[in-house]
């Protein structure tokens, strides 16, 4: 049976025999299948050094990276396109303490990092983004400061806590205290 050329089925007889346990099997299959990709994908975007577990995420507003923390002492920059880390940042904290905040500052201009400790130790990484990417520009520590030299490290509290208010270019810094610093 042709018409004009092209091939006609007789719709009982010529389609193969589709059960709905075959289907459901198939879909189940294919479903399990990219589970299995995303499941991956998710690892290796959130490993770190060493394959401690990520404490911290920043994604930054304009470019595809993210930044994530293992809370201790590195920071890994990620290209969220590609999934692999671009860059690697040692926070150089003292012995025992942790990263207890960290942001992009400036995002749309020239992006820093900002990286905060329980000490109350604030650092600011310049080239965080393109240490890595651009033979040459290697990330550097832009600058370093005691935002609350009153918090007491190793103690199980949320450390020092920062929030960058880019409009007014202010830090506010708070922690384990009751009093919330304003830097300019």
């Amino acid at each position: 049976n042709t018409l004009e050329g092209l091939p006609c089925f007789d719709i009982h007889g010529d389609l193969p025999d589709l059960d709905d346990d075959s289907i459901d099997q198939e879909f189940e299959s294919e479903v399990a299948s990219k589970k299995e990709v995303l499941h991956l994908q998710e690892k290796s975007l959130l490993s770190n050094i060493e394959g401690k577990g990520t404490y911290m995420l920043r994604f930054h507003s304009y470019e595809s990276v993210l930044a994530s923390s293992d809370g201790s002492d590195c920071v890994t920059i990620w290209n969220t396109d590609r999934s692999v880390p671009t860059n690697y940042i040692m926070n150089c904290n003292p012995s025992g303490t942790r990263m207890t905040s960290m942001s992009w500052i400036n995002e749309r201009n020239n992006s820093l990092l900002l990286t905060g400790c329980e000490d109350g130790s604030v650092r600011v990484f310049d080239n965080a983004i393109n240490g890595c990417m651009n033979v040459g520009e290697e990330t550097t520590l832009s600058t370093a400061f005691y935002a609350m030299p009153e918090l007491e490290p190793n103690k199980r509290g949320s450390g020092l806590v920062t929030e960058w208010q880019q409009y007014t270019g202010r830090l506010l810094t708070g922690g384990n205290t009751n009093v919330i610093p304003c830097w300019d």
